[in-house]
């Protein structure tokens, strides 16, 4: 790892351009940590919506079962 921040370091456009660089792989790195978050919260909000729909359901063969 060393031997290869030695050798960019003397690239000309790695010189000029590291912070872009490295804000990039920060980005890149990111990205699963985002799809995650979104899929989970997605995931969960179906969920809730099941739960309402099915005590709503036994809600009214409740009340059927009442009359």
């Amino acid at each position: 790892m060393t031997l290869a921040g030695f050798f960019l370091g003397r690239i000309e456009f790695v010189q000029k351009n590291l912070e872009p660089i490295i804000v990039g792989i920060i980005v890149l790195s990111m990205i699963p940590l985002f799809r995650t978050f979104l899929k989970e919260r997605k995931r969960k909000r179906e969920l809730e919506k099941d739960i309402a729909a099915a005590e709503k359901e036994k809600e009214q063969s409740e009340l059927k079962e009442f009359h």
